[in-house]
Formats: C-alpha cells, structure tokens, sequence
C-alpha cells in the first residue's frame, strides 16, 4: 500500500460493496487520485504524470482463526489504470 500512496498522494478509496462469508470478505471499491510521486509498477518505477486515475478494483481477503491470512487485489492495470496515466492506449485507440 505504501507504493500507492506514494504515487498517488491525494488517493482516496470509495467502498462500493462488501460481501462476507465465513472466511472470506470481498470488497469492491474505486481508486482515485492524481499520479503526483513515483509509483512502483511491474515493469519498474513509474515518473509523475500529473493525471489523475479513476479505478474500479476487488479485494479477496481470507480470514482463519479470526485473523486475515491473506489478501488478493484485482484491477485492470492496462485499460483502466496505464491508460489514464497516459502510458498505454484505450481500447478505443488500440
């Protein structure tokens, strides 16, 4: 999470949905916030782009003995997130 709020610095997370079981909790939620610090990606670090980001994504957290024992975060990080930063083509462009 750290590497989020250093590139995104003014983040925020809107909780749309939550759905629990008896171990698992699913969240379903948006991103937000404007690319103003360095920002880890797979490919490497990712320089300020200044553009702001708008991001669908879910949350898989398992839960034993009263306890998280993990977590899994979904998003699409091509068409939704390297698109709006300005690194990728929207489907529209493609």
């Amino acid at each position: 999470m750290e590497g989020w709020a250093d590139g995104f610095p003014d983040s925020s997370v809107e909780l749309r949905s939550l759905y629990t079981g008896n171990d698992v909790v699913v969240c379903e939620g948006v991103f937000r916030g404007t690319h103003t610090g360095p920002f880890v990606g797979p490919g490497g670090e990712i320089q300020p782009t200044g553009r702001s980001v708008d991001t669908p994504f879910w949350q898989v957290h398992k839960i034993g003995d009263a306890k998280f024992v993990s977590c899994r975060l979904y998003f699409d990080a091509v068409t939704t997130l390297m698109s709006q930063l300005g690194l990728m083509p929207t489907p529209e462009q493609a």
